[in-house]
C-alpha cells in the first residue's frame, strides 16, 4: 500500500503530459519553409511552426518554446559543445 500511495503521489505532482503545453521543449527538424514559418514533424504529427525571431531554414534543428493557437513557436536549437 505504501508503494502504491507513493507512486500515486508522484504521478499527481508530475507536469501534464498532454495538450499543446506538452510539446514545449521538444526538438524537431524543419521539413519545409515559407519565410518565417514552415512545417516540422513533432511527436508523431506534422505541425505548422513559426520562428520566434528571424527566418527558418529547411533542415534546421529547432526547439519548441511556445504555442500560438495550433501553431508552434520555435527557436534554433543550440548545439552543445
Amino acid at each position: 500500500m505504501l508503494l502504491a500511495g507513493r507512486l500515486t503521489w508522484r504521478a499527481r505532482r508530475a507536469p501534464s503530459a498532454s495538450g499543446l503545453q506538452a510539446l514545449i521543449g521538444r526538438k524537431a527538424v524543419v521539413a519545409s519553409v515559407d519565410g518565417s514559418s514552415g512545417q516540422a514533424f513533432v511527436e508523431g504529427a506534422w505541425w505548422r511552426v513559426r520562428a520566434r525571431d528571424g527566418l527558418l531554414r529547411e533542415g534546421e534543428r529547432v526547439t519548441v518554446v511556445d504555442t500560438d493557437g495550433l501553431e508552434l513557436i520555435v527557436e534554433e536549437k543550440e548545439e552543445s559543445s
